[in-house]
């Protein structure tokens, strides 16, 4: 059984980049079936070896208050059932990861980020990707064959750094020089915020003790060469920066804002957080203001009055009430509690957090979200090897 399930993990986790592209497609209902049958699959699992079944079972307790609520309240059945699915599926999917143990590693999802970069790059050198923006809005973009580029720019930079440092142990630099370039390449096709800096942090994280002792173990005269020669090419850089979609589309928006002081809390929530700043106190006003049933279960996503935070910890407090982000994040930290992870896997899962609080589309999509269960079964694995 443990084997079946093993595969059953790996199929699925290869799956990912070619069931993410073809959710622009009318093949979608596929994408939709798999990944819910797979959340079934987990629970069925859970249910039999009654691992962490407890914590299960409150889920579900929740799931169908809040759902019953929702359907009571005139919300839609298909839009309760989704919403709440996507709610749960970190929760659900990390309770049971925590618990098992197999053979799926980095070298992995080493596989499925340079699948997806193969697909991003087919798609632009063969014309059937998608533009991101309309060309009246001034924007340029291009999201390949993806449906969201928040959520390809997510899993990108989410399993960079774990691939990066996984070729820097295998030390295959030409394989990590490739996978530097295609993703600095899809960065200058996307020209989002995310992939641009989260590719200059990661780097800057993975390489700057090899680059420090390196340059300390140099002579005097190496030392202030390597130092100019790193700040030269710090500088051309930043130049060469100007020139990109990333900045050109920060210039468009920071016309568009008429917003020019970049010290400005007004520059960081118009230009950083794309206005998502206002969408928060709005939605927070809102909120305050309703009875005690929404204030605990949520206003649900068919409230159109006010429009989503795209925050996901904000989106989850407000859709789905105290309970809700109370459900959501208590499975988190019981797992992140009873696993001591190192380093690289912890920097990612800051990396995927640290993301939905400006792009969001992260911890609310499970084509997002299950990687950051992979991530913690991953390390989980490691962890059970050392301890045998």
């Amino acid at each position: 059984m443990n084997k079946i399930i093993e595969r059953l993990l790996l199929i699925f986790l290869l799956l990912q980049p070619f069931l993410d592209a073809i959710a622009t497609t009318k093949l979608n209902t596929i994408n939709i079936i798999i990944r819910g049958l797979f959340l079934i699959f987990i629970v069925i699992n859970i249910f039999i070896n009654k691992n962490n079944f407890k914590i299960l079972i409150s889920l579900i307790l929740i799931f169908l208050i809040t759902f019953s609520i929702n359907i009571y309240l005139g919300r839609g059945l298909i839009n309760s059932l989704s919403s709440l699915m996507k709610l749960y599926y970190i929760p659900i999917t990390i309770i049971f990861f925590i618990d098992i143990r197999n053979n799926i590693t980095d070298k992995h999802l080493t596989y499925v980020l340079f699948i997806y970069l193969i697909l991003f790059l087919l798609s632009y050198i063969f014309g059937f990707g998608n533009n991101i923006y309309k060309a009246a809005v001034g924007k340029s973009g291009f999201k390949g064959v993806f449906n969201s580029v928040n959520e390809i720019s997510a899993i990108i930079i989410g399993l960079l750094p774990i691939c990066l440092n996984y070729l820097k142990e295998k030390k295959n630099i030409i394989l990590s020089i490739i996978l530097i370039l295609f993703v600095f390449l899809v960065a200058l096709l996307t020209g989002t915020k995310v992939l641009t800096i989260g590719l200059l942090i990661t780097m800057i994280f993975i390489y700057y003790k090899d680059v420090r002792n390196r340059i300390k173990n140099m002579s005097t005269l190496k030392k202030i060469i390597s130092i100019i020669i790193l700040l030269l090419l710090v500088i051309c850089s930043i130049y060469l920066l100007t020139y990109t979609r990333f900045y050109k589309n920060m210039v468009v928006q920071q016309k568009f804002f008429k917003v020019y002081d970049i010290l400005s809390l007004e520059f960081i929530n118009k230009i950083i957080f794309n206005d998502r700043l206002a969408f928060l106190k709005d939605n927070f006003i809102f909120y305050i203001s309703q009875n005690i049933i929404n204030i605990l279960f949520g206003i649900g996503y068919n409230n159109i009055i006010i429009k989503l935070v795209e925050i996901d910890i904000f989106d989850i407090l407000f859709r789905f009430g105290i309970l809700g982000l109370i459900s959501f994040i208590i499975p988190i930290i019981y797992v992140i509690k009873k696993l001591r992870i190192n380093n690289i896997y912890v920097y990612s899962l800051i990396l995927l957090v640290l993301i939905s609080l400006t792009s969001g589309h992260v911890l609310l999509s499970p084509n997002v979200s299950i990687y950051f269960s992979y991530i913690i079964l991953i390390a989980n694995n490691k962890l059970k090897e050392k301890s045998s």
